[in-house]
C-alpha cells in the first residue's frame, strides 16, 4: 500500500497575539497565532514526493499569580492550549506536473504550567519571556517572547 507518515514534526516557528490581565497579583490571559513548521520529514512509498510543508493556529489561555522581585515582575501560571496541525505534500508526477496535496489535520489539547517574568522597559513598555511544557495530552516544551504595552484599566 501507499502511504504517507510524518517521521519528524520540526520545531515550530511562529507569531501571535497575547493580552494579559493582571488584577492584584493574579493573571489570566489569552492568545492566539499561527505558525510554519519548516523541516518536515515523511517516510512514505509513494513515487515522485519531492517537498513537505506544516503549518497551524492555536489559541490559548492562561491562570496564574505574580511576585514583584526588584524591578521584575516573575510569574507562574496553568496554561491550556488547542493547536491544529496540517501537513501539504508535493508530488512530481510527470503526466500531470507537480502538485500538493493536503493531508488531514491534527489537532491537540495541551495543559501544564508555564513561567516567566515580566520586565518594565519604562512606563508604557514592558518585555515578556516564558517558557511553558505540556503535561496533560501533547507532551511538548516551547518558549515565548514579546513586547508589549501597559494598557491600564482601574
Amino acid at each position: 500500500g501507499e502511504s504517507v507518515r510524518v517521521v519528524d514534526g520540526g520545531t515550530k516557528v511562529g507569531g501571535g497575539s497575547h493580552t494579559t490581565v493582571l488584577y492584584d497579583r493574579m493573571r489570566a490571559s489569552f492568545g492566539f497565532g499561527a505558525f510554519g513548521i519548516p523541516g518536515v520529514r515523511l517516510a512514505t512509498d509513494l513515487e515522485g514526493v519531492t517537498d513537505a510543508t506544516s503549518f497551524g493556529f492555536y489559541v490559548e489561555t492562561a491562570v496564574g499569580y505574580e511576585l514583584r522581585l526588584g524591578p521584575l515582575f516573575p510569574y507562574a501560571d496553568l496554561r491550556a492550549s488547542f493547536e491544529t496541525a496540517n501537513v501539504v505534500v508535493r508530488v512530481d508526477h510527470p503526466p500531470c506536473g507537480e502538485r500538493s496535496y493536503p493531508m488531514s489535520g491534527r489537532k491537540y489539547l495541551t495543559v501544564g504550567p508555564s513561567l516567566g517574568v515580566f520586565i518594565p522597559m519604562g512606563d508604557f513598555f514592558f518585555a515578556d519571556v516564558s517558557g511553558h511544557a505540556g503535561v496533560l495530552g501533547e507532551r511538548a516544551w516551547g518558549g515565548f517572547g514579546g513586547l508589549g504595552v501597559w494598557f491600564p484599566v482601574m
